[in-house]
């Protein structure tokens, strides 16, 4: 049995790091920690990533630019299989020719 907690814990996020979600077909972009915790004027103890997204026009669910995402809940839908998570330091990186 996979403890969805202990995988939240070793999840380590970083910028450029890439989300897909094929249910609506949105990809997107890790692009920073909000260190200040405040996000659109409203003050939070939990840290957010503000990430860029990227959809295709001709869907219903289509949505172009940036947003902020609290970080337990993101490694949370991350862990239970919302997101396809590509890490940008990943060891299965390949060579560009």
């Amino acid at each position: 049995m996979i403890d969805i907690q202990e995988s939240v814990k070793l999840l380590s996020l970083s910028p450029g790091d890439l989300l897909v979600d094929s249910v609506i077909g949105t990809v997107g972009i890790l692009m920073e920690l909000a260190i200040d915790r405040e996000v659109d004027g409203y003050q939070y103890d939990s840290q957010f990533w503000k990430i860029y997204w990227v959809s295709r026009h001709d869907s219903y669910f289509s949505y172009n630019g940036p947003s902020y995402v609290e970080e337990y809940g993101l490694k949370m839908s991350i862990a239970i299989g919302i997101y396809d998570y590509f890490p940008v330091n990943s060891q299965n990186k390949q060579e560009k020719i």
